[in-house]
């Protein structure tokens, strides 16, 4: 019994999981965010209404710009950069570039079945698509340091279309607004 058990895991189970697994959903019909942790807390990045995520470089990574946005780089004026802080539109994939500013982290967004370490020096694309709107939490799934348990304050919220597009504009008409 044991042998045909094998032969399914490995003949059948296998090979139908490593095609699934590969399969992102395409990038201009999804929610792309790049999601940096940090210690003790989760940032995120939106490309602006322009849909372009601006250049970036370690020289210009600072405390109001952890993701190192050029800021000389049009495509970046009106990226939105936010902290503990994730919006998703409803029934739309979601790919999220997962990173690490400090040490090893893992985002964990249990409603949504998702857990991906965060390396630093590595951005790892995981995704999901959200089906039911609401307030969940962002998790630390990896022992990162003595204020691991904290990092509990981040929250992914779903909505409709429509009040993501207003939220997500709200945010570049701040940055444009100090940046005048």
């Amino acid at each position: 019994m044991a042998g045909v058990e094998a032969v399914l895991l490995i003949f059948i189970a296998v090979p139908l999981w490593a095609k699934a697994v590969d399969k992102f959903p395409p990038a201009d019909k999804s929610t792309v965010i790049y999601v940096q942790a940090q210690q003790f807390a989760w940032n995120a990045r939106y490309a602006g209404p322009d849909g372009v995520f601006g250049r970036q470089d370690m020289k210009f990574v600072s405390s109001t710009n952890v993701f190192g946005v050029d800021p000389s780089d049009p495509n970046g004026a009106d990226d939105v950069q936010i902290l503990n802080e994730i919006h998703v539109p409803v029934g739309k994939p979601v790919i999220i570039y997962v990173s690490s500013k400090d040490v090893i982290h893992s985002l964990k967004i249990i409603a949504m079945r998702v857990c991906q370490d965060a390396i630093p020096g590595l951005r790892i694309p995981c995704w999901f698509t959200p089906t039911i709107p609401g307030r969940y939490q962002i998790n630390c799934a990896q022992l990162c340091g003595s204020g691991h348990a904290g990092m509990t304050g981040g929250f992914l919220t779903v909505e409709s279309q429509k009040d993501f597009d207003k939220w997500l504009n709200s945010k570049t008409a701040k940055k444009v607004q100090s940046a005048e």
